[in-house]
């Protein structure tokens, strides 16, 4: 893959992709399907449900799931919160509307995703080191090359929601040229169910819309009135607040209100539960913390994360220059 404005879907390039995803390549989640679990160093499940892992053993214990034809390994995926990393090459033909946020972040290398914003197509690129909030009902497709390894955290979707898998004309994503919505359940077969279907559809061979192109009335809209926040880098982010984040107790939202998510950056001394009543994701961006969870103490070193099961009580206290990123995303009934 590379950056920048790509071609046109080619038939050959969806077919690829389709056989992936019939053997597990997906670049969303598998929901349902719990984490493969290849070595015990890099989990703890020794407290109640909450579970640790260490993001670089995870990565490393891992190797093989970053690589075609699977290229995701499963963090969490059993309760709200879906936490899970995405290798590469992974280049997606799709574009993807969903009603929840999507944070994403890279660990190793460089990604390109491709958004529609205001109605017209734009590439956001997110470096390594970088983090993205994805607002809900945006279209995007991750571009993801070879060698890098990103984080994405996403939440489950309501029996209500639905989720659309979006093929345009052409990469102007002016015109849609095919469209099907569906239950978020197990994407890895229905994804690749549509591929083959829109592959042998005669819109796909005449790139032009026909009585197949859409079958059912488009559950909502895409949001056209946001304007996306640019890609930020969090070791800068973090010295830029430092000054408050060495204070005892100091803590600040990530991306502000206004979102779904709630993401605070937990700094020196004592913390309590951010968001009672949901999952919190607990990652350890720097220095160590220690993390009370249902009367069990664990650990946390750098690049650490818990996962602190419903109702997410939790007391965690950061050793000096110690620095946690605690994650949730409530249920949309609850928002």
């Amino acid at each position: 893959g590379h950056y920048g404005r790509g071609r046109p879907i080619r038939r050959r390039r969806a077919t690829v992709c389709a056989q992936r995803i019939q053997q597990g390549e997906t670049g969303y989640i598998v929901h349902g399907r719990k984490p493969h679990r290849k070595r015990r160093s890099s989990v703890d499940t020794t407290a109640m449900g909450a579970v640790k892992y260490n993001l670089n053993q995870l990565i490393e214990d891992n190797k093989a799931y970053f690589l075609p034809p699977i290229c995701n390994k499963m963090m969490h995926c059993d309760g709200q919160l879906k936490v899970f990393c995405v290798g590469g090459p992974n280049m997606r033909p799709d574009y993807h509307l969903e009603e929840g946020e999507e944070f994403m972040y890279m660990l190793r290398g460089d990604m390109l995703l491709k958004v529609v914003e205001h109605g017209k197509e734009k590439d956001v690129l997110i470096r390594e080191g970088e983090g993205f909030l994805l607002p809900a009902r945006i279209p995007h497709s991750p571009q993801r090359r070879a060698n890098t390894v990103g984080l994405v955290i996403e939440r489950e979707r309501t029996q209500q929601e639905k989720d659309c898998m979006r093929f345009y004309i052409d990469d102007t994503c002016q015109e849609i040229l095919y469209e099907r919505w569906l239950q978020c359940d197990d994407l890895t077969q229905k994804l690749a169910n549509l591929l083959n279907e829109f592959m042998a559809s005669e819109e796909n061979r005449t790139r032009k819309p026909g009585p197949k192109s859409f079958l059912v009335k488009p559950a909502y809209e895409p949001d056209s009135s946001l304007k996306l926040e640019a890609p930020f880098s969090l070791e800068k982010w973090l010295d830029k607040h430092r000054v408050e984040l060495d204070q005892e107790g100091g803590k600040r939202d990530l991306f502000g209100k206004g979102h779904q998510t709630t993401m605070v950056v937990l700094g020196n001394g004592t913390h309590k539960t951010q968001c009672p009543g949901t999952e919190t994701f607990l990652w350890q961006v720097k220095g160590s913390a220690s993390v009370s969870v249902a009367g069990r103490a664990f650990t946390l070193a750098e690049n650490d994360t818990l996962l602190v099961p419903t109702p997410g009580n939790y007391t965690l206290v950061n050793q000096p220059g110690g620095r946690t990123i605690a994650t949730s995303m409530p249920p949309k009934s609850t928002l």
